[in-house]
């Protein structure tokens, strides 16, 4: 289509060629014969310079004839236009009109932010006038909530023009206007009236304002005020979706597909039943399941006929998500540390009808001894973290966190991930992967710990399967991680309306453990002396008073009184020990 435009533009430019030369030589005959005629041009001479005109333009436009043969400017311009085919016309129109309206952008932004640069100012001036003691001593006690997010708003307007702004400062110099602060500066305004308004602390309200832009930061702390849409998993051992679907449409239940992205997954608007007491729900037929829990599971992609190892599977909705995309064949483990949630897990897996799974209670870092090294295909870790993707969940997570409980959940981390690689074959033929998952949004939780474990196992990062999401950090503070780690996914419950969460495939290349260099050697002495003293109380260390010498002197007698019932406790203990073993 384009070469016979090009081919037409082409014509209707020889085309206007010809015309010209055609005009060009009619000219040029009507002036030779117009010479000829010599005494009517001398005596027009003669009459024009008695009688010179009032208006030169009449004269010049029956003298000049560059007008006449060659056309004016703008001519030229019309010729160079009807030069260009119609598709680039239009490129050029619709490039012009958006730079206009870029320009009308520019400048509302610019006035809108030199109003909020005069209301932070005017707020600001009234807040030097009060008390700081008496501020601090109310804390949040008072605040005046409307006034706190109308400066917020204002802050994150200005900071987002922050650029125009100053750009415009420096062209108009006002010496009438206020000049503007530093962006530090007005970032503590904004960390301040953040904390006010959400009530996060200031370990959790630096990583949230590291994490996003100050933008999104509000929008997640938004998101975190509400809850997350309720969603079914349907249960493909039982019933297909749509036969599900009508049944609760004829309870009273308003619902829709999830998505494009989930073939099992409902989410339920309104309904004038419980949805967890229906006869449906009791017949195993769908489970109650967030639907960020469906992404590890999927990312995980189960086969027939392997084996599989959950490492922390209560309440059982990942495991018994994954026991039916097994079919109920092969061998599935669902481990959980913590006792009195077995009963959970073991009710949800005979509910919806899971007949391969084994239950058992162990440590998941002890069960590369149990199960056995490289004897898996798969392994999910769904490992415990800060909670700081799911605020709305716990409000407590926002005043209870710290820098010290996350580096201990961190090491527990890195080590429950580098058991579950261990559970791996390297070798087999249908699997060889691990999925790590957190519903934490913090980087020490997530990206680091999955480069620890590309340091320590002879593993690498592949791509999850997930058609959404936003890719992991690769660069974040002063971290660094690997490259590859940009492959694995952060879900945002203000960008997918999901908890927040994270989700990282890994594939193993070798069942070798690879043995540490002096330089690995020296990171994991400082990170292990990192750890322990983060552990340690921060504070000032509270002294123990000495104990008085009849104190002592009860302490040995009751130690020398139990010292000949010791091998007695012990042989209690050690049976009690092969007991569990035997049962699980």
């Amino acid at each position: 289509g384009r070469e016979r435009e090009g081919r037409g533009a082409k014509a209707r430019k020889e085309e206007l060629e010809a015309q010209l030369f055609d005009e060009e030589s009619d000219s040029d005959s009507d002036s030779m014969s117009s010479l000829s005629e010599g005494d009517d041009i001398d005596a027009s001479e003669e009459e024009d310079q008695e009688h010179p005109s009032v208006d030169g333009d009449e004269s010049d436009l029956e003298i000049g004839s560059d007008d006449d043969f060659f056309g004016s400017e703008g001519s030229g311009d019309s010729d160079a236009s009807e030069d260009l085919l119609e598709v680039e016309k239009k490129a050029k129109e619709l490039q012009r009109r958006k730079d206009a309206m870029e320009e009308e952008e520019d400048v509302d932004d610019a006035e809108n932010a030199d109003d909020q640069h005069e209301a932070i100012e005017e707020e600001m001036s009234e807040d030097d006038g009060d008390s700081d003691g008496e501020k601090e001593d109310l804390g949040n006690v008072g605040v005046d909530v409307f006034r706190v997010k109308r400066r917020l708003q204002n802050l994150l307007g200005l900071l987002s023009n922050f650029k125009v702004l100053k750009r415009k400062e420096q062209e108009e110099e006002d010496d009438t206007k206020k000049p503007l602060r530093s962006r530090s500066e007005y970032m503590r305004m904004l960390r301040k009236d953040f904390k006010t308004l959400y009530g996060y602390n200031d370990f959790l309200t630096d990583h949230v304002l590291s994490i996003f832009t100050p933008a999104e930061a509000v929008a997640f702390a938004d998101a975190n005020e509400g809850s997350r849409p309720i969603t079914l998993r349907t249960n493909p051992l039982k019933t297909k979706r749509r036969d599900l679907a009508a049944a609760l449409i004829g309870r009273g239940v308003n619902l829709d597909p999830i998505g494009e992205w989930s073939k099992v997954g409902l989410v339920v608007y309104e309904s004038k039943v419980p949805v967890g007491a229906t006869p449906e729900y009791l017949s195993g037929h769908y489970a109650l399941q967030g639907a960020s829990s469906f992404l590890p599971v999927m990312a995980l992609a189960p086969q027939p006929h392997e084996t599989i190892v959950d490492l922390a599977a209560a309440p059982g909705g990942k495991t018994t998500y994954i026991g039916a995309l097994m079919n109920n064949t092969g061998l599935l483990y669902a481990n959980e540390l913590k006792k009195e949630r077995i009963a959970a897990l073991s009710a949800n897996i005979q509910r919806m009808g899971i007949r391969n799974a084994i239950v058992c209670n162990y440590d998941g870092r002890d069960l590369p001894t149990t199960i056995g090294r490289a004897t898996c295909d798969r392994v999910l870790l769904d490992a415990p973290c800060s909670g700081t993707g799911v605020v709305w969940k716990d409000t407590s997570v926002r005043t209870s966190r710290s820098q010290e409980d996350i580096w201990k959940t961190v090491r527990i981390q890195k080590e429950l991930l580098l058991a579950a690689i261990d559970m791996v074959d390297a070798g087999s033929k249908t699997g060889g992967y691990v999925v790590y998952s957190t519903c934490s949004i913090l980087v020490e939780e997530n990206e680091l710990v999955v480069d620890y474990a590309l340091r320590k196992r002879n593993v690498k990062v592949v791509p999850c399967g997930i058609s959404f999401g936003q890719d992991a950090f690769t660069r974040f503070r002063q971290h660094r991680v690997h490259p590859s780690v940009a492959k694995a996914k952060r879900f945002y419950p203000h960008v997918h309306n999901i908890d927040g969460f994270f989700v990282c495939k890994l594939k193993k290349t070798s069942n070798e453990v690879p043995k540490p260099s002096q330089t690995e050697a020296g990171e994991t002495e400082r990170e292990t002396k990192g750890a322990a003293a983060a552990m340690e109380d921060l504070g000032p260390k509270k002294t123990q008073p000495k104990a008085s010498h009849a104190h002592a002197r009860a302490q040995r007698q009751s130690a020398n009184a139990g010292a000949g019932a010791n091998g007695k406790q012990h042989q209690v203990v050690k049976k009690k020990k092969k007991k569990r073993n035997e049962t699980y």
